[in-house]
């Protein structure tokens, strides 16, 4: 667990640690490792980012706190518009909408183009 649970979506905005992979580890080919050639080890580093939860306080996804912070206001302006009042389901919160928008990129990402697709 991330989180403690709360049953609903939230995004917290923390400082995590990310990997970076040297050139050598990137490669496809597999180093070798012997007496002569020792391993390499990934770079570790922190840095500050959003990161998504769902109700079950799990972390599916991150971005800059600056990305958030940017679709948060744009989430509010377009409330306080009233553009979310027509929605055929129903606007829960700013993190749930942010899990929406994420989930239909990586739908569109799955989906091959129309210049991809052979017959």
């Amino acid at each position: 667990m991330d989180i403690t649970p709360t049953g609903h979506y939230e995004v917290w905005i923390r400082t995590v640690d990310l990997v970076h992979l040297k050139d050598d580890i990137a490669q496809s080919r597999p180093p070798l490792i012997n007496a002569s050639h020792m391993a390499s080890l990934p770079k570790l580093y922190e840095a500050r980012a959003a990161c998504i939860y769902k109700p079950d306080s799990k972390c599916i996804d991150m971005m800059t706190p600056e990305r958030f912070h940017l679709l948060g206001e744009r989430f509010h302006e377009a409330q306080k518009n009233g553009l979310h009042r027509d929605m055929s389901s129903p606007v829960q919160c700013l993190a749930s909408e942010i899990v929406g928008l994420l989930q239909d990129h990586q739908a569109r990402l799955k989906t091959p183009k129309a210049s991809q697709i052979t017959l």
